[in-house]
């Protein structure tokens, strides 16, 4: 009965939507209505800056980090010890908060990593900015991180940790299909990309009217 509890906790703490409320309530945007429309970190970024988009980022890891953990603390010899981990991915995804749409999992995925192996944490946030970096697309450096040691991480990596890697990148591989296309179609964000908001308008026009 704990375990269902817990699980179900797992879900409404994920379903928790701070990449919504906070650039709603500190910027007056709606991500839902810009850019990919996502409800997660990459799109806060390109909605509003790189500072909300970081908050939002630590925010989302850390449900995913406090679930976790207490999936170690509480249910470490269950054999179904990695289902809360999916509650939480569930809830991000499908939030309850906002009509079952959410964001793609991929920090809070970050968080349960880190609370498990904060060796693979650092590994895959490491790869995954430097194939941003390189290539300017954060989707590629997301799933080329996953996939990376998702291929390799059974030379070093536990078992147990190794069946939750597995788990969690194919669970944000299924849910990037849109970015696949986007990438495929050239419209994909880009590091570049910002989205102007009203007073970046209001600045650029004004710039106009001087000119």
């Amino acid at each position: 009965m704990a375990f269902v509890f817990f699980c179900l906790l797992a879900y409404l703490w994920g379903s928790v939507p701070f990449s919504y409320w906070i650039p709603a309530k500190l910027k007056g945007v709606n991500v839902t209505r810009i850019g990919s429309g996502n409800v997660g970190a990459g799109n806060v970024v390109f909605a509003t800056n790189f500072k909300i988009g970081t908050l939002c980022f630590v925010l989302d890891l850390i449900k995913g980090f406090s679930v976790g953990l207490g999936m170690l603390i509480w249910f470490h010899s269950d054999p179904l010890m990695v289902l809360p981990a999916f509650c939480v991915l569930f809830g991000h995804t499908f939030s309850v908060f906002l009509r079952f749409k959410g964001g793609k999992g991929v920090a809070t995925s970050l968080g349960v990593i880190l609370a498990h192996s904060p060796l693979l944490f650092c590994l895959l946030l490491a790869t995954a900015i430097g194939i941003a970096l390189l290539t300017k697309y954060v989707t590629l450096g997301t799933i080329g991180s996953f996939i990376l040691y998702s291929s390799i991480g059974f030379l070093f990596l536990p078992q147990p940790t190794l069946v939750l890697l597995w788990s969690m990148a194919a669970f944000i591989a299924a849910m990037h299909t849109d970015n696949y296309r986007r990438l495929l179609a050239g419209t994909e964000f880009r590091l570049s990309d910002r989205e102007k908001t009203p007073s970046q308008n209001q600045s650029d026009e004004s710039e106009d009217h001087k000119a």
